[in-house]
């Protein structure tokens, strides 16, 4: 039970989005559904995951909840720099709430001089601009949510 916080507490409506997550979960297989994929993703040794804040949480979530199961490693970067074993097998997710967000757009940059597979999730903004310029793919994640309170689409 989630107890009744008043506005003065709880002035972003963080209940209103804990309480909406399940619908943000089949809002994003939906999503995922109707995705119109670009590029093949074969030979996939690794996957790294690019964020900060709110948008890296999702790759925490799932490298968890696959651990058991998932035989390719996940390792979320919350940096500008990227790994040095990062090559052209390794996929990276680029999650931006905003698109605008410094450091996952300067890890973005490494990794497209490493010749790696992109795929981008965003509202919009410089980081889907690239996509868009690259020929990458890239899923749209729905705008008007805080990007800590947008879980269910990162």
């Amino acid at each position: 039970v989630i107890i009744d916080f008043n506005t003065e507490l709880d002035q972003f409506n963080m209940k209103g989005a804990i309480a909406g997550f399940p619908d943000q979960i089949n809002q994003s297989f939906s999503i995922m559904e109707n995705w119109e994929k670009r590029n093949k993703y074969t030979d996939i040794h690794t996957i790294l995951v690019l964020g900060m804040g709110g948008s890296a949480i999702g790759g925490d979530v799932a490298r968890v909840i696959s651990q058991d199961s998932c035989t390719t490693p996940i390792v979320v970067n919350r940096s500008y720099n990227i790994p040095n074993w990062v090559d052209s097998n390794t996929l990276i997710l680029a999650s931006s709430y905003s698109g605008g967000t410094e450091e996952t757009l300067s890890a973005f940059k490494h990794c497209r001089v490493r010749n790696c597979p992109i795929i981008v999730f965003s509202t919009g903004g410089k980081i889907t601009e690239y996509a868009e310029q690259y020929g990458l793919d890239r899923i749209m994640i729905p705008s008007g949510y805080q990007p800590r309170a947008a879980l269910g689409f990162s």
